[in-house]
């Protein structure tokens, strides 16, 4: 069978468009503005400023853990991180859950079952639980509004970021796609393509299509797949009565657009729980800190299996953008060596502000205070080699000492000096603008 690559997209992947004055560009720091912007209408019909009431009380103990670390000389792992959207989106859905704890007169335990720590969780907010499920359905609304400002753009202008579209059609049908976003400009880049999902009735352009996981898993026509691993803005329950969930009520469809009304409507009822009783907030896009709870429904669960699956039989990989914060997909780029300790082959692409680009030093400083800890363990699997008695216990000596031995400058890219990984540190455009050919042969190169 033909080596095919798998792709892993993040948002970096899109960073280098053309944004118009009326789009956001996505950048965490970006949305997470957006949301500390929402105002609600709160049971008494005031406007509410929810969203940045609960940003301000977490930035607030943030703040006064970094400076007793700063004052301490503590090197803790989250000193030069900020609140971001999905931990606040995470705050709201936990306030939102254990509220029914709090506020037991309005919603019995027989109808609404407690969270199983419901007891021993307290707030000083007091906010209604409405207040928090209105919170969380207009976060939810305001990303696929900033993500869908440039998705329906790019479908509507063939002309827009040329570089983009044809960086994806150069693999021809020979790539599996795995992305974290949840726009759709992929899709609109290759054209034909297989995601699992058919119409409804074949020969009838219904507005609705439904998930089939055989049709993906098989991919008879061997055609390009793309999978969403956290949700897209055009997914969402079924709202049609005749058509009734293929196996169960939470598994999403796919619209031809963004479904901002029936978004509306689906939010307005109780959402599954976890095994600990915990609300999810289910929805076109996951997104929060509770997303393992959140794939058991299709099609986040048939991708995450045909992910595994793929990273099984691809030993080429292409990270694009990507911040190693889901620790899912982060397992398995790190075992994919013990697959293909040989034919391993490994691009990243990201933007790296880098003072002196091919410099050990500036690199090893940057990659230890401004990338995540999951891209560290990521490159540090791969410096160790699978000799973990090589693995740092204490200190940062010996990850100098990795550095120094297997990382090096080639004109424009650093890399292993095995040849397995290859970094590219001046963002996708510039990558896809003057390295393509030279990224497509390496990929492809233990075929």
């Amino acid at each position: 069978m033909k080596k095919r690559i798998t792709a892993i997209v993040g948002a970096g992947a899109v960073l280098d468009f053309d944004y118009n004055n009326n789009q956001i560009k996505p950048l965490t720091s970006n949305i997470t503005n957006e949301l500390v912007k929402i105002c609600i209408e709160d049971e008494n019909k005031n406007q509410c400023e929810l969203v940045k009431k609960v940003y301000d009380m977490l930035d607030r103990d943030l703040q006064k853990m970094n400076d007793l670390c700063r004052k301490n000389n503590s090197n803790h792992v989250g000193i030069n991180e900020a609140i971001n959207f999905e931990v606040l989106f995470y705050a709201i859905e936990s306030l939102y859950t254990y509220s029914k704890g709090w506020q037991n007169e309005r919603y019995p335990f027989d109808r609404y079952p407690y969270p199983w720590l419901a007891s021993l969780v307290k707030t000083p907010l007091e906010y209604d639980r409405e207040d928090y499920h209105n919170a969380l359905m207009e976060c939810t609304k305001r990303i696929i509004q900033i993500v869908d400002s440039y998705d329906n753009r790019f479908q509507n202008d063939e002309t827009l970021e040329d570089w983009y579209r044809c960086f994806w059609l150069s693999f021809g049908n020979a790539i599996d796609v795995f992305t974290f976003n949840y726009d759709n400009t992929i899709e609109n880049s290759v054209v034909k393509y297989n995601d699992g999902f058919v119409e409804l009735q074949k020969g009838v352009n219904h507005r609705v299509k439904r998930f089939e996981p055989e049709v993906l898993w098989y991919n008879k026509r061997s055609l390009p797949t793309i999978c969403h691993l956290h949700g897209n803005i055009r997914y969402g329950l079924v709202d049609n009565p005749k058509f009734r969930p293929y196996y169960g009520y939470w598994d999403l469809y796919k619209y031809h657009d963004v479904d901002y009304e029936g978004l509306q409507n689906r939010m307005v009822f109780r959402f599954p729980t976890n095994q600990a009783r915990e609300d999810t907030v289910c929805c076109p896009i996951i997104t929060g800190l509770r997303k393992t709870d959140k794939l058991c429904y299709m099609p986040s669960n048939f991708y995450h299996a045909f992910f595994s699956q793929r990273m099984l039989r691809n030993p080429s990989i292409l990270i694009v953008g990507i911040s190693f914060g889901d620790l899912y997909a982060n397992q398995l780029i790190e075992r994919h060596r013990l697959i293909y300790p040989n034919k391993q082959r490994i691009v990243m692409i990201d933007y790296w502000s880098l003072e002196k680009k091919n410099d050990l030093t500036v690199l090893y400083e940057y990659v230890e205070n401004h990338t995540s800890t999951g891209f560290r363990s990521f490159l540090l699997h791969l410096l160790c080699d699978g000799k973990w008695n090589l693995l740092p216990k204490s200190g940062t000596d010996l990850m100098k000492r990795l550095f120094v031995n297997n990382m090096e400058w080639r004109e424009h890219y650093w890399t292993l000096k095995d040849g397995r990984l290859r970094i590219y540190i001046d963002g996708f455009k510039k990558a896809v603008e003057s390295y393509q050919d030279e990224i497509i042969s390496y990929l492809k190169s233990n075929e």
